[in-house]
């Protein structure tokens, strides 16, 4: 039998308290998965990913951004995008010296234990993007699911007013109007985004800002990267078009990259119908990288 998860808190760069969950699998980890979501969703929300990847012995570890879900802070709001990359660096501390030996036992150091893989979706996709370009070192690869690398489906005026308004009124909070029919092609994923209470959709004006700034920064240095890169994207994403995910991975310069695009598919990959072949795509694509 699969151990249960466990969840918890740990203090983000700033003391902000932040929401996490681990995922083991049953015996060893082969590999350690730390898993960033994206805009106004929450780690609980990829169960599909999540045990998927723990059913082929992984170990998953997600948190929950700061303004969003289980975690503290202003919703959909940073000061700078940097609170974003000190947060994940806090976090995958708190993994490396969390890793489990695959027994209940004591936690493994960092550099005895399984391979480390980063990986984010959406907006998290941009943010393990830019956090790989800045510290690659350990990490064994990166995986970004429709990373927002490009024009994102929050319509311009809003984003132009965001950036407008940032150095006036930071806090200034909006809609984004990233509806859920555009997420997944499953009715029953929908209705659960609409019903789940730790969901939302107000970004500020410095999130606004601070966003297009880390993906002008982002494309800017896309041929700095050093670790084996996976782009995952839908062909009909309209949150996020893929024409950018494609340009983004002409412009990487790492011999080891590979890019999925999947016909027909939404914005949320692991949430969509054929999510399966999705988690497979990641789960050989991890295991090829975990034995080398």
């Amino acid at each position: 039998m699969r151990p249960p998860g466990t969840e918890g808190f740990f203090p983000g760069h700033d003391g902000t308290r932040l929401f996490y969950r681990l995922r083991p699998p049953e015996g060893a980890p082969r590999a350690t998965i730390a898993f960033v979501h994206g805009f106004g969703d929450h780690s609980g929300r990829h169960p599909n990913l999540v045990c998927g990847l723990s059913a082929r012995g992984m170990e998953v570890w997600a948190f929950d951004l700061r303004g969003h879900g289980r975690s503290d802070g202003r919703r959909g709001h940073v000061d700078g995008w940097d609170d974003y990359r000190e947060d994940l660096r806090q976090f995958l501390g708190l993994v490396r010296r969390g890793r489990s030996d695959g027994h209940g036992g004591s936690a493994l150091p960092y550099g005895g234990g399984p391979p480390l893989f980063l990986m984010g979706h959406s907006m998290g996709g941009l943010i393990v993007l830019e956090f790989a370009l800045r510290s690659p070192s350990e990490l064994r690869g990166v995986i970004a699911s429709s990373p927002a690398v490009g024009r994102l489906g929050v319509a311009p005026w809003k984003m132009s007013l965001g950036r407008l308004l940032s150095r006036l009124w930071p806090r200034f909070s909006m809609e984004a109007g990233l509806h859920s029919s555009g997420l997944s092609r499953d009715p029953a994923v929908r209705r659960a985004i609409r019903d789940d209470p730790l969901s939302h959709g107000r970004g500020t004006a410095r999130l606004a800002l601070e966003t297009t700034r880390a993906v002008e920064w982002t494309r800017e240095h896309a041929a700095d990267l050093r670790v084996p890169l996976l782009l995952l994207h839908g062909g009909a994403d309209v949150i996020v078009g893929p024409e950018a995910c494609r340009t983004l991975y002409e412009n990487v310069r790492v011999p080891d990259k590979s890019r999925l695009e999947y016909e027909g598919a939404f914005h949320e990959l692991d949430n969509d119908l054929g999510h399966e072949r999705v988690v497979a795509d990641v789960a050989e694509w991890i295991e090829r990288r975990s034995s080398a």
